[in-house]
């Protein structure tokens, strides 16, 4: 019986971490798609030399692409757990202490019990 909630457990967890895997990779194809039509119009804008468009056109292009870069390199560090070894050591002792917890609670609970 435990073995299968261990299972059922890692099950749960492996599904956890393919959703979050799936998210980061269809952020990537939705950021290279509008990077790509971004570019496209810069170039564009550029080559063409419009005059219709102010200068702001050029910067918000520059400026979108910049902060979603770092939105995007902040959701690989996420997804792929590439953050500080500090962090992620820490967060690892937080969950089995949890855990250790729980089980202490429910020893203890079950000792209790008539």
């Amino acid at each position: 019986m435990e073995q299968n909630q261990y299972d059922q457990i890692k099950l749960e967890k492996a599904k956890k971490r393919l959703l979050i895997l799936k998210a980061f990779y269809s952020h990537l194809v939705v950021y290279l798609v509008v990077c790509l039509l971004m570019l496209l119009f810069f170039v564009i804008y550029r080559v063409a030399d419009w005059d219709m468009f102010p200068d702001w056109v050029r910067w918000n292009i520059m400026i979108n692409l910049l902060l979603w870069s770092v939105g995007l390199f902040f959701h690989w560090v996420y997804a792929f757990r590439k953050g500080p070894k500090f962090l992620r050591n820490w967060e690892e002792r937080q969950i089995k202490k949890y855990m250790e917890k729980q089980d202490a609670d429910l020893g203890s609970h079950q000792r209790n019990r008539p």
